[in-house]
This record gives C-alpha cells, sequence and structure tokens, in this order.
C-alpha cells in the first residue's frame, strides 16, 4: 500500500491530470497555482468534514478568487471542488487511518 505520502499522491494524482485537462496552455507557475484550489479543498474538508458547504470556506473562497484572476473558469473550479471532495471521501473509506494522520488526530 505505501506510505502515507506515496498515498496520499496517488490519490492527488487526479489533481494533475485536471490541470493537464483545463490549463495546459498556463505557465508552471500559474499551474502550480490553479492546482492549489482542490489541494486546499481537501484541507479544508480533512479539517471540517463540511462538504455541503465547502464552496462557502473562506480558505476555499480566497483560493477560487485567486483562480480566477489567473482566468479559471468556472467548470475547472466546479471540478476541482468535486475532484477534492472525491478525495476526501476515499480517504474517509479506504483510508480512515491517513486521514485521521492527516488531521492532527
Amino acid at each position: 500500500m505505501g506510505n502515507d505520502q506515496e498515498v496520499m499522491a496517488r490519490l492527488r494524482q487526479p489533481i494533475d491530470e485536471l490541470i493537464d485537462k483545463y490549463c495546459a496552455d498556463k505557465t508552471l507557475y500559474e499551474r502550480l497555482r490553479l492546482r492549489q484550489l482542490a489541494w486546499q479543498a481537501v484541507d479544508v474538508l480533512a479539517r471540517t468534514g463540511n462538504v455541503a458547504d465547502l464552496e462557502h470556506e473562506k480558505d476555499v473562497k480566497r483560493i477560487t478568487q485567486n483562480i480566477r484572476e489567473l482566468g479559471a473558469s468556472d467548470i475547472f473550479i466546479k471540478e476541482s471542488l468535486e475532484l477534492a471532495i472525491s478525495i476526501y471521501k476515499k480517504m474517509q473509506v479506504y483510508y480512515p487511518g491517513i486521514l485521521k494522520r492527516y488531521q492532527g488526530k
């Protein structure tokens, strides 16, 4: 199965695929900034567990505004948040130990 870092890398791999799908024409710096939405949304979910209001969380709203300035589309934002929810749910079901450690519990 691998250590926590390896598992998290595999869980987050679809984020890179999403970036490739929608942001292939962006610079490396822009791609790294765009990736932050899904990455940070997973962090917010691990902290709050609040899937229903994810898009209204302070940190998510801030990053969403920042990446809109880079030209991120509503579709990209929606799919990034859906992907974050999917990653979080996989962590709950398949890797509850990693989720607890990720949460610092």
